[in-house]
């Protein structure tokens, strides 16, 4: 007879491995399609399949009686040197990706380099990481793109300073937006569901609160409402699905010109 000790088993790492390659499948239909309706439903798939798992490792944890539920992780990342505008243009997309992820970031004031640490359960963490360096990447390769047109009185650093911030203020609105739409998946089907996500953010901010957060303003420049428009449209065509590989400029689902 199986006690419910015994009922989790499986290998949690190997469980999350797999989850993480039906994401990164999802993030390939994605690309493959030329249909916007099929790629906005693989990556709001991509979104409800880690939520969804989220909430069987809490259930199978609150089983456990071996001490191994999944742990809250903290993974250091460089986003690149101290008092760097391109460094804090990174941190302030992964605050985005982290807030919409489970997760919560701050910076390590103490590093040499600008230091980002990701803090959530294994699961999201991963998934969080994966997602903050595929938009790193279709940033910067639609920045390149971009700045053909730039206009000429405006400097190349308040134009990048713009960019990134339209693209990460666009990156936000698409991410909460996604986020919206799997709880309300999540809570028609199940309210108890949706109250073990919000445990989970809950229990990753009860982590961290003991520790003092660094934080700083990235310094004043000049505005370019152009910059920051240029941005938004390269977000609102960027892949949330945090897949493997670099972006590949003007494939459907990535970054256009």
């Amino acid at each position: 007879m199986t006690t419910p000790a015994a009922t989790p088993n499986t290998s949690s790492g190997a469980k999350r491995e797999n989850i993480l390659a039906k994401v990164r499948k999802m993030m390939d239909l994605a690309e493959g399609s030329d249909k916007q309706g099929e790629i906005d439903a693989a990556l709001q798939a991509a979104s409800n399949l880690m939520a969804r798992y989220a909430i069987e490792q809490a259930e199978v944890d609150a089983l456990r009686t071996d001490g191994k539920p999944e742990q809250i992780v903290e993974r250091r990342i460089i986003a690149g040197k101290n008092h760097s505008p391109m460094s804090s243009s990174l941190g302030s997309l992964f605050v985005v990706v982290a807030n919409n992820t489970r997760c919560t970031v701050y910076r390590d004031s103490s590093a040499a380099d600008y230091t980002i640490v990701l803090v959530g359960y294994e699961s999201d963490a991963e998934y969080a990481e994966m997602l903050w360096t595929s938009l790193c990447l279709q940033m910067d390769k639609a920045h390149e793109a971009a700045k053909r047109a730039k206009r000429d009185w405006v400097h190349g650093r308040t134009f990048r300073k713009n960019f990134n911030a339209g693209f990460t203020g666009e990156a936000s609105a698409r991410l909460k937006a996604m986020r919206a739409e799997t709880m309300r998946e999540i809570e028609s089907a199940s309210s108890s569901s949706a109250l073990v996500l919000i445990d989970r953010e809950q229990a990753v901010k009860d982590h961290i609160r003991h520790l003092n957060l660094h934080r700083t303003s990235s310094g004043r420049s000049e505005y370019d409402a152009h910059a920051r428009q240029q941005g938004r449209r390269a977000a609102a065509r960027a892949d949330y699905s945090g897949g493997r590989g670099p972006a590949r400029v003007g494939s459907r689902g990535q970054i256009g010109s």
